[in-house]
């Protein structure tokens, strides 16, 4: 599944858990956001182990935040998901004499980090609070 993707679903799936009390299964986020549970749980297993999402075991289990929502920015979901590649620049190791390709070796990364940045002090500037706020229950 594509990065993006998954970044999505991370959102949803935290934002649903913000949103209800108690253990909330894979199963219910899944029916929810219309995709199959096994991909739920494979997305929230990276947020567990990252110490954003509990997890409960037994007859009642599910997940639960970790900490509250204002405390969990959209950052620290993506770093969860360990999907650092959302910006990639050109592959340095490419043979060319071209001078064009030459020169987009380093312009590409550069725009490309300057790009990243930008999107990270927005992703850190926004908590899931924040998105739980603007879904009406």
């Amino acid at each position: 599944m594509a990065a993006n993707t998954n970044f999505a679903l991370s959102i949803v799936s935290m934002t649903v858990l913000s949103k209800l009390e108690g253990n909330v299964s894979s199963d219910l986020i899944a029916k929810g956001i219309g995709t199959n549970p096994v991909i739920v749980r494979k997305i929230i297993s990276k947020l567990v182990k990252a110490g954003l999402v509990k997890s409960y075991s037994g007859k009642n289990g599910g997940f639960r935040l970790n900490k509250p929502a204002q405390d969990i920015n959209l950052l620290d979901i993506l770093n969860a998901l360990e999907e650092k590649k959302f910006f990639s620049g050109c592959d340095k190791q490419v043979q060319t004499s071209c001078p064009i390709m030459l020169g987009m070796r380093t312009i590409i990364p550069e725009l490309f980090e300057n790009i990243k940045q930008t999107v990270d002090k927005e992703l850190k500037d926004t908590t899931l609070a924040d998105i739980s706020k603007k879904v009406s229950d």
